[in-house]
């Protein structure tokens, strides 16, 4: 199969200097798309909120925890959730029309500025990628629970590492319900 090319995800931890702490391992024969740990790098907002998304038609709820300022918002079927960060976003939500294979529903995005990788997410499997929005970075990560496919993405400005951070630190607290 060869290497999967990267079209639309959301990046984290990539550009140097971005803060977040990155470590990956060698790619053997048998992976296909790189693994790296991402964790955050320390330059995150203090978290003190809890956003939770309760269960919809038969899909799990789930809940983090956000930053004690900033607003929050979404709320609909596809359990949206936007965190507003200083000089950023989170977005959170769930695809009922995407593969349930993480790197599959990154492999195809078109926007992409580097490969989709694997990494571990609160514990979950999941893939992220890069993407360009204007003159933003987005980091897109997806995994699945229960067969259906949950993605979460941080919006910021290149090298800000206070947003990827927090993005982090938020994804790291989320909980299934």
């Amino acid at each position: 199969m060869g290497t999967i090319r990267t079209v639309l995800a959301v990046t984290l931890v990539t550009a140097a200097g971005m803060g977040a702490a990155v470590t990956a391992r060698a790619v053997t024969a048998r992976d296909e798309v790189p693994y790296v740990s991402v964790a955050p790098g320390g330059a995150q907002v203090p978290l003190g909120r809890t956003v939770t998304r309760a269960p919809v038609a038969g899909h799990a709820g789930f809940s983090f925890q956000a930053p004690a300022t900033g607003r929050i918002g979404g709320e609909s079927p596809d359990q949206m959730a936007t965190v507003v960060l200083p000089k950023g976003a989170f977005l959170a939500r769930r695809w009922d029309d995407r593969p349930a294979d993480p790197v599959k529903a990154l492999s195809d995005v078109d926007i992409a500025v580097g490969p989709v990788r694997r990494t571990t997410i609160a514990g979950m499997p999941a893939a992220f990628v890069d993407m360009k929005v204007g003159l933003r970075i987005i980091r897109e990560y997806r995994f699945v629970h229960d067969g259906t496919l949950y993605g979460a993405g941080v919006l910021g400005d290149p090298g800000d590492a206070v947003v990827q951070d927090t993005g982090l630190a938020m994804l790291e607290t989320w909980t299934w319900l």
